[in-house]
């Protein structure tokens, strides 16, 4: 929100009355200059698909969003056990990014997708809050497969997941923007996955 300061200069009766009159026209100012802010999506993943998810994460600052990653949003010294919790609280939606690194992974990971299930139950029904993001094709976990989950591998699949985040941007009203949906970059004969499963494999052979 920006803030507009006004002085009324003079200490005459007339002085008062002349700025009480323009009070309405004050309020009505400050009023209209509420500014937007973009969409919060927290990333949920496995430490293994960082690199796949790295891509994701700038795919969607192309497209207006503000996702949240660890490794760029904690700052030196913060508390990640504290950090993350917070910023799911704060996040509009939940990309639950799945892979066959993640799906049988015990960790934080786990914990992560706990309390993003927590915080859905706040949300009143048919809130889009939580989105499983299949990065390549493996199984969903029983607990998110009530959620519709979007193939990333898959062409096309980019503009169906931007779709459910702008339909969730839009429900929250006129303080969040719009989603970029269309691809405004010069479009390319084929449309690719906004991830590459292949080099997911890849690097997971490579990690081995």
């Amino acid at each position: 929100r920006t803030t507009a300061v006004f002085f009324c200069f003079g200490l005459e009766t007339s002085g008062l009355i002349e700025c009480k009159r323009h009070t309405p026209f004050i309020i009505e100012l400050l009023g209209n200059s509420t500014m937007t802010r973009p969409l919060r999506v927290f990333l949920c993943h496995a430490s293994q698909d960082k690199p796949a998810v790295r891509k994701l994460y700038r795919y969607l600052k192309q497209h207006g969003i503000q996702p949240w990653l660890d490794q760029d949003d904690l700052l030196p010294g913060e508390n990640w056990e504290v950090e993350i919790p917070r910023a799911i609280d704060d996040s509009d939606v939940i990309l639950v990014c799945l892979s066959k690194n993640s799906i049988n992974k015990e960790g934080y990971i786990q914990k992560e997708i706990s309390f993003a299930l927590d915080k859905a139950l706040e949300k009143p029904e048919g809130t889009i809050f939580i989105i499983p993001a299949k990065l390549e094709d493996c199984e969903v976990p029983k607990r998110l497969n009530r959620y519709q989950w979007v193939d990333l591998f898959r062409p096309e699949s980019n503009k169906r997941l931007l779709q459910g985040l702008n339909k969730r941007a839009l429900s929250l009203g006129s303080d969040v923007s719009p989603v970029i949906v269309d691809d405004t970059r010069q479009r390319k004969p084929a449309t690719k996955p906004v991830v590459d499963s292949d080099a997911l494999d890849r690097d997971t052979v490579e990690r081995a």
